[in-house]
């Protein structure tokens, strides 16, 4: 299958989600011809509640940089940690030059407590922050001559002696794989449905991770998986914001009870990455529901609290015919933020030049676990510093010659889309059972064992058309994070953050560090 139709542009960006349309809107304004594919209009930045930024008296940069530090189990990139910190603010006053007004008080901005967070310090948008800015974006990015190709799945970057040269992508409408010839890369794919019943759209393969990968760019922190705390299970399998367990929530477990009152004073002064522990290990004893989670009940926090400032949940709810003000829901940890991704610096660069990565794909800036308002920041300050820094390297250096290389092996074995996507459902339920919330030692090996066989065997599987050939592609790239996943919690011999092994329970300081994945040949 030949790469055939090329197409030029200064900057390539990858995600249509925030951070990947802010940095596009960025460079474009600094003169660029830009770019943006996307394989759905999806994506999780439509469902950012806020982001957290120092707008209260009371907090400051240092209070937020420690948290931060503090809840990612002191192993984030201080560098990034710092960058983000700093650039909170900005984002917001930049977000109100467009005319969107964030929600105010008596005492100015009406700020959130999300956990982890030593002061209230979400700034939000009705709770449509994300939904509300990103569409913001798009219209000032087109404005702008920014061209957004949905239904564009990235392919390959590929490098030419450590620098970017082009990339493909395949053309789902088209059904064509396409080459752009450009000059940077900005990989903003974000995170990965890496297990069953994770929070993330399916179409959630971790594309930009597995790509930058097979580039030679460093990966990191790929053990740390954050479980949201809360996810309904049951009547139907919801989204919910923890933020409410701060307003009054309450978990009890089947007997009634409010196990969680004997680790901590309430369930809203709890790290989300304990309370995923907690309620996992609670369900473990035998202490769950029907439908093996716990409840979660609302109904004493005050109505206009759920229906006008949480509104996006309680109209959610209410569309499924379930009133959250009136009745209990029962919840259970699933797979969320996933903290690992591409290597970057400060600048948002990575060890590839002309290759940027921005928002989830990037890795090192949570550390073991994210602080709760922390991904919305994300997306926005490092989206802004993408956009500028690729801009200022398409403006220092020239387009490389084109190269037109593949990484597909043919093989005999030809199968269906349909066997690709099966594998792909195993794969997740794979996760699910063997990296949940809790490692255990022998489910680790025995998922390491299964995804090489799986790996080995898919490379040595062909594809009888393009559709299946997607589909092969994207359970790959599925299967590089995972494995690579799995070796990473394998190696970390202690529990720290989100990651907790059931063999070392205690942390250790000797991996109060990360691990750096550089690619190798399997």
């Amino acid at each position: 299958m030949d790469n055939r139709k090329i197409i030029k542009t200064d900057i390539l960006v990858a995600g249509s989600g925030i951070a990947g349309i802010k940095a596009a809107l960025t460079a474009s304004k600094e003169g660029m011809d830009v770019l943006v594919i996307s394989k759905t209009k999806e994506c999780a930045s439509n469902h950012v509640l806020g982001f957290n930024a120092v707008l209260s008296p009371d907090d400051d940069i240092d209070t937020y940089y420690n948290d931060t530090l503090l809840g990612g189990g002191l192993i984030n990139n201080k560098e990034l940690v710092k960058t983000l910190a700093q650039n909170a603010k900005k984002e917001v006053e930049d977000i109100e030059k467009i005319n969107l007004e964030f929600e105010k008080d008596d005492n100015g901005y009406h700020l959130l407590k999300p956990l982890g967070c030593t002061y209230p310090r979400l700034a939000h948008i009705e709770n449509l922050t994300g939904k509300i800015t990103l569409e913001k974006f798009k219209e000032l990015s087109c404005e702008n001559g920014v061209k957004i190709k949905y239904n564009a799945m990235l392919k390959d970057i590929i490098v030419k002696d450590e620098k970017v040269a082009c990339a493909t992508y395949f053309d789902l409408d088209k059904k064509e794989i396409v080459t752009v010839w450009c000059k940077a890369i900005i990989v903003a794919t974000g995170g990965i449905h890496i297990a069953k019943d994770s929070t993330y759209h399916f179409n959630m393969t971790g594309d930009g991770y597995a790509a930058a990968y097979r580039a030679g760019a460093y990966l990191t922190d790929m053990e740390f998986i954050q479980y949201e705390p809360c996810r309904c299970i049951y009547p139907k399998k919801l989204g919910i914001s923890t933020t409410l367990l701060a307003k009054g929530g309450k978990i009890t477990n089947k007997n009634g009870e409010r196990f969680l009152l004997k680790y901590y004073d309430s369930e809203g002064k709890i790290p989300k990455d304990a309370l995923a522990k907690l309620i996992f290990e609670e369900i473990v004893k035998g202490n769950g529901l029907e439908h093996n989670g716990v409840y979660l009940d609302l109904t004493d926090i005050p109505k206009d609290e759920i229906i006008e400032k949480h509104s996006l949940y309680y109209k959610r709810f209410l569309n499924e015919g379930i009133d959250i003000t009136k009745e209990k829901i029962e919840v259970a940890p699933c797979a969320h933020s996933f903290m690992g991704g591409i290597v970057i610096d400060k600048n948002t660069k990575t060890n590839i030049d002309g290759l940027f990565a921005a928002g989830e794909a990037a890795g090192g800036i949570h550390g073991a676990n994210r602080v709760g308002g922390n991904a919305g920041t994300e997306i926005y300050v490092f989206g802004t510093i993408a956009g500028y820094q690729s801009a200022k390297y398409a403006k220092e250096n020239d387009f490389l010659p084109l190269q037109n290389k593949s990484y597909e092996k043919q093989a005999q074995n030809a199968q269906s889309k349909k066997y690709f996507e099966d594998k792909k459902l195993y794969l997740r339920d794979l996760m699910s059972k063997n990296m949940g919330p809790v490692r255990y030692p022998n489910l680790l090996m025995d998922a390491q064992k299964a995804l090489e066989n799986m790996f080995n065997e898919s490379i040595n599987t062909s594809y009888l058309d393009f559709d299946a050939y997607v589909s092969k592609t994207e359970y790959e790239n599925m299967l590089t994070v995972c494995i690579l996943s799995v070796k990473a919690a394998i190696e970390r011999k202690e529990s720290r953050g989100v990651h907790t092994r059931y063999d070392f329970p205690d942390t250790n300081k000797e991996y109060e560090r990360n691990f750096i994945h550089k690619r190798i040949k399997i």
